[in-house]
């Protein structure tokens, strides 16, 4: 099977997804159609949904054309349009947002604290998924934690000030919000959650995802 990525949005979240992906799989068609992250920010604050599901159905018009078999956004905040999206994808897609659903369900998570960017937290993802309960920051940290987000995400890296908000934001919802998990509900976010010190259970939204895409290749 072929997979095919929407990428770029952002790049360091797009090169992730493409070293997880060939962690597990040694040997795999994989096409990447990299579109913009400043143009998918601009449609997630206006709420332009039909105008970036447009956006991203020519990305996988392309994807189809270069031989793949289903498509995936590599962006959870992407997710925002993916109603629109489907009813105009070429391919079957797998949605980040399916794949969350399942895992805690699997697990038996019900309260997550979610980190991302402003969209992504304020909509409780969207609220396309409804089995479990969502908290995030209050709103001044909030506000701090959306624009650290963006920023890393445009840059492709996180700095300690960036990191140290999304740190301390995770754990004031485990211990003041009662979330059994934080969820990095920005595929951006290893940059900052990259190693074995964080003392609360955190999950990798990109990583549920991308084990979705190689069951899906199989």
């Amino acid at each position: 099977m072929h997979i095919g990525l929407i990428g770029g949005i952002g790049p360091a979240a797009t090169v992730y997804y493409y070293q997880l992906l060939i962690e597990e799989i040694e040997e795999q068609s994989l096409t990447i159609s990299h579109a913009s992250i400043k143009r998918l920010s601009e449609n997630i604050m206006a709420g332009n949904q039909e105008e970036q599901a447009t956006i991203f159905a020519k990305h996988v018009d392309s994807l189809k054309s270069a031989g793949a078999n289903f498509a995936a956004v590599t962006s959870v905040a992407g997710h925002f349009c993916f109603d629109e999206l489907s009813v105009r994808s070429s391919l079957p897609l797998v949605s980040v947002l399916d794949s969350l659903r399942a895992y805690f369900l699997d697990r038996g998570i019900k309260r997550v604290g979610v980190l991302g960017n402003h969209v992504a937290m304020r909509s409780h993802l969207f609220g396309m998924i409804d089995t479990v309960s969502f908290v995030t920051p209050d709103a001044g940290t909030l506000n701090k934690v959306g624009d650290a987000y963006m920023n890393m995400a445009k840059r492709g890296w996180c700095d300690d000030h960036e990191r140290q908000i999304f740190i301390n934001a995770g754990q004031h919802m485990m211990d003041q919000s009662g979330a059994d998990a934080v969820l990095l509900g920005g595929t951006d976010l290893f940059l900052a959650f990259n190693d074995n010190t964080i003392n609360y259970p955190v999950v990798d939204a990109a990583r549920v995802h991308v084990a979705d895409l190689i069951k899906a290749s199989q």
